[in-house]
């Protein structure tokens, strides 16, 4: 390599470093980079997934084993088909399962679907490493969940592609039930850059900086971005997040064609308050 090809090298680091905290992002951009793939950072999120009492992939064991009571007693049956989307290491799938429903769990990290293969009903459950965007069901499944706030992340336009896809994947008179953060949410995100320099940690098991943004946008759209920086190069996540309006919400889901919408406080059947920063909805068609 000479020196002017060598000097370009160690530059385009810092090309992506700029071009990614120089400005603020457009809503929505992303950077392309499947953070929940990576090597390390599927581990890191995968021992969240496992700890029993921490709220950060997942939400507490305790939680879950409520959640998913409550979700099968929104069905007039005892068995049946389940589609789980991005259903992480299987924990939702493994309850189902255990009380006789058959569950497809979809999800994007390699790591988490190996993982529920293993250890989350494998032998009855199928779990399928794709983008959920992708799927692709006509009348299968009497009941779909999407939970822990992912519909919020995605973009409003690839909000209404996963609805259509959804609806399409239900039985008639199926139940999809989803779960995602309220207008409360605001007080949560303040504009602010802030940097951590770390030994090893959930980014990177080298030593790395954190550049991180919170960024707020109108209508209720909030990112959090990290811009991770090694001795040898550098990425930024971009993750997106949206505050719903009780109403906003119902709305969004009766124009996907769902008969009904009913709305709850959390995933495990808390009553709605004008202070609940979780709305649970639970669509039938």
């Amino acid at each position: 390599m000479d020196k002017k090809s060598k000097e370009l090298d160690l530059a385009f680091p810092y090309k992506r470093l700029v071009e990614a905290i120089g400005s603020k992002p457009d809503a929505y951009k992303t950077t392309g980079i499947p953070f929940w793939d990576d090597e390390h950072i599927s581990k890191s999120m995968l021992s969240f997934h496992l700890n029993p009492d921490v709220e950060s992939a997942s939400r507490t064991f305790e939680f879950m084993d409520r959640s998913a009571n409550w979700i099968l007693s929104l069905l007039d049956r005892r068995e049946g088909k389940i589609l789980d989307l991005g259903c992480g290491p299987g924990l939702y799938a493994k309850r189902f399962s255990d009380k006789g429903f058959c569950v497809t769990g979809i999800d994007f990290s390699r790591r988490s679907i190996a993982y529920a293969k293993d250890n989350s009903g494998g032998e009855t459950n199928e779990f399928i490493y794709k983008d959920y965007l992708t799927i692709d069901y006509d009348g299968e499944f009497d009941l779909s969940i999407l939970i822990y706030c992912d519909f919020g992340v995605l973009s409003p336009e690839n909000r209404a592609t996963l609805l259509k896809k959804i609806f399409r994947s239900l039985k008639p008179g199926g139940t999809f039930v989803v779960d995602v953060l309220t207008t409360k949410y605001d007080k949560e995100f303040t504009d602010s850059l802030t940097v951590e320099v770390e030994d090893s940690g959930f980014w990177c098991s080298e030593p790395y900086i954190n550049i991180k943004r919170i960024a707020t946008y109108p209508n209720h759209d909030y990112l959090e971005q990290y811009t991770i920086i090694t001795s040898e190069d550098s990425a930024t996540y971009n993750i997106w997040n949206h505050g719903f309006e009780p109403l906003e919400l119902k709305e969004v889901l009766l124009n996907a064609g769902f008969a009904s919408v009913d709305l709850y406080g959390d995933a495990a059947g808390a009553n709605l308050t004008d202070d609940s920063k979780i709305i649970c909805a639970v669509c039938r068609k």
